[in-house]
């Protein structure tokens, strides 16, 4: 029977452009291969593999190998063009044009000694050369220039210092570290997949999509996955992990 039977079928992506390097993954038999410069593949499939096709430029696609085109061992697909359509955000207040309304709406913040730590460890090097149109005068200008290394210059950080210590005092000792916050596995894949996107492909609902991602963390997602050169592996690694996961929801 055909539905035993397993050879290479060839297949060719028509669109016109960007054809060279498309995923093609058999999620049936987990082969996988990529296009040439002319859109071309091969891959070994038998009747009622399903393929799955992905790239940057095009939305990804699902073909189902019938037996008509088992027969023939040949494949030709068009992808659609992926459009990435993000929902509109307002960030802060709506404003209404006018004036004397928008000015009521805008919130304002008393600085916090936070303010006073940030000016502290702010580091502002500069070189200034004092001429005769520029004079400094009073205390904390001269200590500001005295403090520095600097024979003819100025250190700014020192400045900054010495007026926080005028208006604060010296009640904010201790430094503080900005840390750039790593991206996490679940927001980078969020990023990546739409719901809609894994409810078609992987077939699991919106409502546990945030579900899964947190098991694909918990399961052996690794970061090298998350490169851009690995969106294959990554692909199969989520395909591997959404039957299990789905398994756990039954």
């Amino acid at each position: 029977m055909l539905c035993s039977q397993t050879k290479e079928i060839e297949g060719a992506i028509l669109n016109e452009f960007e054809v060279e390097n498309i995923h093609i993954l058999n999620t049936t038999s987990r082969l996988n291969t990529i296009t040439d410069a002319a859109g071309e593949f091969a891959i070994k499939a038998s009747v009622n593999d399903t393929l799955f096709i992905s790239s940057v430029k095009y939305a990804p696609q699902k073909v189902v190998i019938s037996e008509i085109e088992f027969k023939k061992g040949a494949l030709e697909i068009t992808l659609k063009e992926f459009v990435n359509e993000l929902d509109e955000i307002y960030l802060g207040t709506r404003l209404t044009g006018n004036i004397l309304i928008d000015a009521k709406k805008i919130k304002t913040v008393t600085a916090s000694n936070k303010f006073a730590m940030f000016i502290k460890n702010m580091e502002y090097e500069h070189q200034y050369t004092p001429d005769g149109q520029t004079v400094f005068q009073g205390k904390v200008s001269e200590e500001a220039l005295n403090s520095t290394s600097l024979k003819n210059g100025i250190n700014f950080k020192s400045l900054f210092q010495l007026a926080n210590k005028a208006v604060f005092g010296d009640s904010q000792k201790g430094t503080t570290n900005i840390q750039t916050e790593k991206t996490d596995f679940k927001t980078n894949l969020s990023e990546r997949f739409r719901p809609e996107y894994i409810e078609n492909i992987f077939k699991i609902p919106e409502s546990k999509v945030l579900g899964f991602f947190n098991f694909l963390e918990k399961n052996g997602m690794d970061t090298e996955l998350l490169k851009p050169d690995n969106e294959l592996e990554l692909l199969n690694f989520m395909f591997e992990r959404a039957n299990i996961f789905k398994r756990q929801m039954d």
